[in-house]
């Protein structure tokens, strides 16, 4: 059995609770760290990169909670220096939007740490062009 397939099923499954979820991206940022060395798990990794980029960035958008959207959040952090596909996955996922709003509720986004992620995430994403019109026109700079 793929692991990361294990995770890419309990990620993309609507009845799976929050909370099962949540554990499920923590898994995946830690196997997705930019200080992990092994490589095994790339291929079923990028095989499910859509479906997985895609369930974390809406799990981000609905976290009940801070620790939700910081768990979520990190596992992108992590993919968007895995691989440049997650960052063009995003743009066209309205991530940027997603993530400048979440960090307007003081709710999800409760920690440094958290913002840290999207700092990270946004940083990442800045080498498509399109992320900086979308950061713009969501008022994520201070003039």
């Amino acid at each position: 059995v793929d692991g990361i397939l294990c995770l890419a099923d309990i990620l993309t499954d609507g009845t799976c609770a929050e909370a099962t979820r949540a554990e499920a991206a923590a898994v995946m940022a830690q196997i997705t760290s930019p200080h992990h060395t092994s490589t095994q798990h790339l291929a079923s990794f990028l095989e499910s990169m859509q479906d997985i980029v895609t369930a974390l960035i809406n799990l981000c958008e609905s976290a009940s909670c801070g620790e939700v959207f910081l768990l979520a959040s990190a596992a992108l952090a992590n993919i968007t220096f895995f691989d440049s596909m997650a960052c063009e996955i995003l743009l066209q996922l309205n991530a940027v939007h997603i993530l400048l709003r979440a960090c307007r509720d003081r709710q999800r986004v409760d920690t440094p740490y958290s913002k840290d992620q999207v700092v990270t995430i946004l940083a990442n994403l800045s080498v498509l062009e399109q992320c900086t019109a979308d950061v713009l026109e969501e008022k994520g700079t201070q003039a």
